[in-house]
C-alpha cells in the first residue's frame, strides 16, 4: 500500500523544504501532495515544481482555507 500525505501550503516554502526532507529521510516511497493556497506567480509555480521534484503541487485558484485545500 502506498502512503500518501497532503500538505496544505500559505507562504510557507521553507516550512515545506524541512517537511519533504523529513518524510523522504524516512519513506521515501510516500506521495507527497502539496495544495498551495499562496497566490505564486507563474515563474514562483514553475521553480516550485522544479525545486521539489518529489512533491505533486496544486496551485489553488484562491485560498479558500485548510478544508477547501484539502479537496
Amino acid at each position: 500500500m502506498k502512503l500518501s500525505i497532503v500538505i496544505v501550503e500559505y507562504h510557507s516554502v521553507d516550512e515545506i523544504k524541512h517537511c519533504v526532507e523529513g518524510i523522504m529521510a524516512v519513506r521515501p516511497d510516500v506521495e507527497i501532495l502539496i495544495s498551495s493556497n499562496s497566490q505564486y506567480d507563474e515563474e514562483t509555480r514553475d521553480r516550485l515544481v522544479k525545486d521539489f521534484p518529489e512533491c505533486r503541487w496544486v496551485f489553488n485558484e484562491r485560498n479558500g482555507g485548510f478544508a477547501s485545500a484539502c479537496i
